[in-house]
């Protein structure tokens, strides 16, 4: 059935929690099923150029021309949806600068998206001389307490350098590990 590899694209998309790994085979699959289509609009045109006026042919021609249209838009809508999701965790997770199994998902020009995203953001949050990734609520403390879920090794604060090794919990300025928290190395101990 016409569509049915590109619908599979997205239910499987739909289905996972963050973003599932790249299938080029498929997408491969539904640009082949494209031209496959188009040619046999071709095909058609040539072999009926004196009957287009014919039902029957026109029927063909404009089912196989929908199919084409519905295939592009579900490769579309696959890899728009695979882009904001990982816009979308770069906001939740800010700037990760090391790359974990979740990365291994992405394709290599979806890594090149999201480098390219990064440096634009940071480019912006340098000339608006704000960051950007900041809480968009005011905190109601200055000072949290954290438990540091993963080791981080040594950072520097304001107030010095803090060693943040798993299992220990440290009373911190929030603006200085906000971003652990969003990269899930830290927990907010309320």
């Amino acid at each position: 059935m016409y569509g049915e590899t590109g619908a599979d694209l997205l239910r499987e998309l739909r289905l996972s929690k963050w973003v599932p790994p790249y299938d080029d085979p498929a997408v491969r699959r539904v640009v082949q099923e494209i031209r496959e289509l188009l040619a046999a609009i071709l095909a058609s045109v040539e072999r009926n150029r004196e009957d287009m006026n014919e039902r029957h042919i026109a029927c063909g021609m404009l089912l196989h021309h929908r199919s084409i249209q519905r295939n592009k838009r579900l490769v579309l809508a696959y890899l728009w949806n695979r882009l904001q999701r990982i816009q979308d965790s770069r906001w939740e997770n800010g700037w990760v600068e090391q790359r974990d199994e979740a990365f291994e998902n992405l394709s290599k020009l979806e890594v090149r998206f999201l480098d390219r995203y990064n440096a634009l953001i940071s480019q912006l949050s340098g000339a608006l001389k704000m960051d950007l990734s900041a809480d968009i609520q005011p905190p109601r403390d200055l000072f949290i307490e954290v438990r540091v879920l993963r080791d981080c090794g040594n950072i520097l604060t304001e107030d010095g350098p803090i060693n943040l090794t798993e299992g220990s919990a440290h009373y911190i300025r929030r603006s200085t590990v906000e971003h652990l928290i969003r990269q899930g190395n830290l927990e907010h101990i309320t």
